[in-house]
């Protein structure tokens, strides 16, 4: 192949590529003004052009248009803010059911298309037992929580979306639940984080058990009752306890 790129004035053509006798001029139309002064949702169409003549054939050169691709300006601000919050706040026990609310705010200025929101279940979370909000489905494979729209988000409007999963019985003191939601959109140019709430998980470290020497007793006879501490082995030492 032997390549030429002539210099350009008026209307010279972009690149001329020559190939068995064949010589082809490549253009390219790109959208006048460029993405920076387009608001966001604005198409931007690209269609490629190239015209060949056989050398020699005294022929018209023939005129040969690509696909059209289109592009989306993206919108440089979609949810803000998107937070995540949980309740109850604070630490819990075991087997405690957590309930967590994402909530986000269009202010990119337009409407927004095909938005979507996702929150991955932290190990120590069993499935959810409910999902609320427009959208809502579970995936089990990858234990994502997740939330489509079928219509556009009004500009300045806020959607609200929970969902509701039980501590794993069997986590321990120093366990933490970690959790994190994304938003995307057909304007967004990457997917957008929101905070990050954190679970301490506590276990209770002191239990007491009621007992009695009998579960039956006629009237007159005493029956023995007496209290039982039971701690776990790997607390702390405890002091000034007092079980009545």
């Amino acid at each position: 192949m032997r390549e030429h790129r002539p210099p350009r004035s008026g209307g010279a053509p972009l690149h001329w590529v020559a190939r068995a006798g064949v010589w082809a001029c490549v253009t390219a139309w790109l959208a006048a003004g460029g993405a920076l002064a387009a608001p966001p949702g604005t198409p931007i169409t690209n269609t490629a052009q190239s015209s060949y003549r056989i050398t020699g054939s005294g022929t018209v050169p023939v005129a040969t248009p690509s696909n059209t691709v289109t592009t989306l300006v993206a919108s440089t601000v979609t949810f803000q803010p998107l937070t995540l919050a949980v309740l109850p706040a604070g630490a819990v026990p075991p087997g405690a059911m957590l309930t967590y609310t994402i909530t986000a705010l269009n202010a990119s200025g337009v409407p927004l298309p095909n938005a979507s929101f996702a929150l991955p279940l932290d190990p120590e979370l069993l499935d959810p037992a409910t999902l609320s909000g427009q959208g809502a489905v579970y995936d089990p494979s990858t234990r994502t929580a997740r939330w489509t729209l079928a219509v556009d988000i009004p500009v300045g409007e806020t959607v609200v979306m929970a969902v509701s999963a039980r501590v794993r019985t069997d986590a321990v003191t120093g366990d933490t639940v970690d959790e994190t939601a994304s938003a995307t959109s057909a304007l967004s140019a990457s997917a957008l984080s929101s905070n990050t709430v954190t679970t301490p998980v506590v276990a209770p470290d002191l239990r007491v058990v009621k007992l009695a020497d009998r579960s039956v007793a006629a009237p007159g006879p005493r029956c023995r009752r007496r209290n039982m501490a039971l701690m776990r082995a790997t607390s702390s030492p405890m002091e000034n306890g007092l079980v009545t």
